[in-house]
Parts: structure tokens; sequence; C-alpha cells
């Protein structure tokens, strides 16, 4: 407002103008990742056709990205789809194995989000349903320590006041009252599709102008980013 002089119709005029271009930039943007990954099927056609032949699902957006970044190298791929297979074939085994312990374990009320930690237990505990709550407990007193340490030093840093503390921090991450106007911005978010932690969501809109619509774009894209990343990790 004040680089406008106060002039709200500029500020709304500067604002549609920022939306309509970050919405052009958006659609150019999905077009030219369409070009790329056509240029990738072009250029790695053989290098496709011999995945598909071994058995490899090139439909996976991964495959073309690990093509490049292997510079076409098929072997390693396979190699990585193969170590990728007997994991998952290996985890599924031992779902079956322990079936009846983890099923008497949700029965008893561990759940965990992560369904691979409890069968890794499982199997170093050669299926023993109480050393594995024992081991449980272990990881539970070892994460609420490493938790406590980090809340003592990061609030308790020598010199250094709780100001001077969020200073060095992200905006999102800055410790403060969620105003009426916050939540009231965060139920609109929310109701346009945008999730995640609330403080990181009031940054980006405010970074967005308090615009819904380039928020949900940014939010978008960040959760592209993060499954690309998932995706590649997997490999």
């Amino acid at each position: 407002m004040e680089v406008f002089g106060g002039d709200v119709e500029q500020v709304r005029k500067f604002l549609q103008r920022t939306e309509e271009r970050h919405q052009q930039e958006g659609d150019n943007s999905g077009i030219s990742r369409r070009q790329k990954r056509e240029e990738l099927k072009t250029k790695y056609a053989t290098q496709l056709a011999e995945l598909t032949t071994a058995g490899i699902n090139v439909d996976s957006p991964c495959v073309l990205r690990q093509l490049e970044k292997n510079q076409g190298d098929v072997n390693k791929i396979i190699e990585k789809m193969s170590r990728r297979k007997e994991k998952k074939d290996k985890l599924a085994e031992l779902d079956t194995k322990y079936a009846n312990q983890i099923a008497q374990l949700e029965a008893d009320g561990v759940v965990m989000k992560n369904k691979r930690v409890l069968i890794r237990l499982l199997e170093k505990a050669d299926g023993k349903i109480d050393v594995v709550k024992q081991l449980l407990n272990e990881r539970k007193e070892k994460h609420e320590q490493r938790k406590e340490y980090r809340h003592k030093h990061r609030n308790n840093s020598p010199g250094k006041t709780t100001e001077e503390t969020n200073q060095t921090l992200p905006i999102w991450k800055k410790r403060r009252e969620l105003s009426v106007d916050d939540i009231n911005n965060l139920k609109r978010l929310r109701s346009a599709g945008v999730r995640g932690n609330p403080m990181k969501i009031l940054s980006i809109f405010q970074e967005c102008n308090q615009s819904i619509e380039m928020t949900v774009a940014r939010a978008a894209e960040e959760r592209e980013r993060r499954n690309r990343s998932r995706e590649e990790r997997k490999l």
C-alpha cells in the first residue's frame, strides 16, 4: 500500500496482473514439462523399448528422469528397479509371515504409520510381540529425549533471547499467536484445498500477496516437487 501511495485501485490492478502472470507461467510450465517428456521419450525411444522388454513399467514418470540422470544407461535402471522389486517382494513376504503378530499388535493398540518399521522390528525380534513392544518403547523414549534436547538447545542457546532465536528461523517457524485474520485466512485456504503446516501456509500466503489463487498454485508446485523427490528416492 505504501508503495502505491495508499491507492487501493492501483494495488488491486497490480495484484491482478501478478496473478495473471503467475497463472500464465504456471500454464507454460505445464506445457514445458509435457514437451520435455515428449522430447525425452523420443531421445530414449530405444532404451524405453529395452526396458519394456525387460518388464519395466516405462509409463512411470521417474523412468524418464532416471534415464536422463544416468545418461540413458539401461543397465543401471534395470539394476535399480530390480533392487526396488526385491525390497518390495521381501516386505510382502515378511508381511505375510508376521500377519498374526501385526494383527495382535494392532489389537493391543500399537498402530504405526510406517508399517515397514513394525515388520523390521518383528524380524529383528524373531516375531516375539513382547520384544517388539519393548523395542517400540525404547524408540519412543529416544525420540522424546532427542525432542527434548533439540527443544532445550534451540530455545536456551547461550547469549540468545527468544526474539533473537526467532530471527534466525524461517518466517513460518517463528513463534507467534494466530490472529483472528490468520484463522480466517487459514479457513479460506483450506476450503480452497491448501493443506499443511499453518505457519508455513500463512507465510506462503503472505509471499503471494494474500492471493488465494496464487497460494493454491504455489502449494501445488511444492506438492509436485515433493512427489518427484519421493519417486526418485524410491529408485
